[in-house]
């Protein structure tokens, strides 16, 4: 009797272990959000757009950061011009002439400098420019990760309605699995390029101040 006692109160105690058996899916840890597919698909949609939008704009700012380029060899053309003049005063002596032409001198440096700013700050604009089309594209990346793993997630709650037992749900669970890796890595990527990305546009601001204080010292004549 005893023994039998034993015996019910193994199977008892047993028989739940089996029927709650999990895998690491049913744990109750999410590790990317749950989002409807319709959400998925319509930032999707978007990102696509603002990709095509941003990936047009490159060549535009690339195409004003030569133009820039283009217009500091001019004003060093006229400097070296300028410097003749002043050597050629220098040797005849002529103190009034020296002194007019170091300051047209100065000037025209004041003008070089400011164009050079200006092609810094193109530069900095194509740099922008690149790093926003490289930071929606990782975004797109992820979204359609997360797309992916939606969809495997609604396969595998099927499954699970249909009454499929834990062995049965492993292979799907490995793909979810590697979908929440890919997810995560992609999450991580998109993260990185937003800080570069907002690293660059600090960098335009500081571009923009510089020219600004340049234009002043041209206007007071310093």
């Amino acid at each position: 009797m005893k023994g039998t006692a034993v015996f019910f109160a193994c199977v008892v105690l047993a028989c739940p272990v089996i029927a709650i058996a999990q895998t690491p899916l049913d744990s109750g840890i999410v590790l990317i959000p749950l989002r409807s597919l319709d959400e998925i698909q319509a930032d999707i949609a978007d990102a696509k757009n603002r990709l095509s939008v941003a990936e047009a704009r490159v060549p535009v700012v690339e195409g004003a950061e030569k133009q820039a380029q283009m217009q500091i060899d001019p004003w060093a053309k006229q400097i070296d011009l300028v410097k003749a003049k002043v050597d050629v005063a220098r040797n005849e002596k002529n103190e009034s002439a020296k002194t007019a032409l170091e300051a047209e001198k100065n000037a025209l440096e004041r003008q070089k400098n400011l164009a050079e700013n200006n092609h810094d700050l193109r530069k900095a604009e194509t740099d922008l420019a690149k790093a926003h089309s490289e930071w929606i594209a990782t975004q797109l990346r992820a979204w359609e990760f997360e797309q992916e793993l939606a969809m495997k997630r609604i396969e595998r709650e099927a499954l699970v309605k249909s009454g499929t037992t834990t062995i049965g749900l492993a292979a799907v669970d490995q793909v979810v699995r590697n979908l929440e890796r890919k997810a995560l890595g992609a999450q991580k990527d998109e993260a990185d390029k937003s800080g570069n990305r907002a690293d660059k546009e600090k960098n335009i601001v500081s571009k923009r101040i510089k020219i600004l204080e340049t234009q002043d010292k041209i206007m007071t004549g310093q």
